[in-house]
């Protein structure tokens, strides 16, 4: 239940809905004869009436609408086959989101509780000669810092249980790795390893005030039958 915060005491205000427009451009290419692709994007979301949390009152929500949210950016990927054997796929996203004031934005769905910054690396590469039915891969993602209001869970804390405080996550970057068999055109086995370094972070974190921590180390190895 949304209400507006200056009317706690007296009757229920439901908030406007939201409104906004978009604009965006982009131009995709090809390069090496279609092997590689490259796409770059550039966008503006112009938003009021954005659903900011401000506390609860019993069992019930608080919300204010935030007026002139905006969000800007701009996205670049690199995809495709360098040369025969080796794939690459890549980006970088810059996301830049503030509320009229410049002050930064608390919502469950527009928030600089998410990351500015962005970028993914991932290549893989099929062995030649005698090892030609093995491929090997890896991969980085790094995200810029973040943080978010995450509401106090401590029930001894009767101050403060429940009031929103801030969280901060510095910039942080995962690492992948993969490697895969073909025993023949119908049968495969890959090895997947992500969070390579078993990295502790948290992610998702400001939403509807909370946070968790992101996943740790996972090891899957799966064998597939293509007909």
């Amino acid at each position: 239940l949304g209400i507006d915060a200056t009317d706690i005491l007296g009757d229920v205000v439901l908030l406007d809905p939201v409104q906004g427009n978009s604009h965006e451009a982009g131009i995709k290419a090809e390069y090496f004869g279609g092997r590689l692709n490259a796409r770059f994007a550039l966008y503006r979301i112009e938003q009021d009436n954005i659903a900011e949390y401000v506390s609860g009152v019993d069992t019930e929500s608080v919300y204010r609408a935030v007026q002139g949210a905006s969000t800007k950016g701009f996205e670049i990927e690199l995809a495709g086959e360098l040369r025969d054997g080796w794939n690459l796929s890549a980006g970088y996203t810059y996301n830049h989101t503030r509320d009229a004031e410049g002050d930064y934005v608390y919502s469950s769905v527009l928030q600089t509780t998410a990351p500015e910054q962005v970028v993914r690396v991932f290549s893989t590469y099929r062995l030649s000669g005698a090892w030609d039915r093995l491929t090997v891969g890896a991969g980085v993602s790094w995200q810029s810092e973040f943080f978010g209001n995450v509401l106090r869970p401590d029930p001894a804390d009767s101050v403060n249980f429940g009031q929103p405080s801030t969280i901060t996550q510095p910039g942080y970057a995962l690492v992948d790795a993969m490697v895969r068999y073909r025993f023949n055109e119908h049968l495969s086995t890959t090895l997947n390893v992500k969070n390579l370094f078993d990295k502790t972070y948290y992610t998702g974190l400001g939403n509807f005030g909370t946070g968790f921590y992101g996943e740790p180390r996972t090891v899957q190895l799966t064998t597939r039958w293509d007909f």
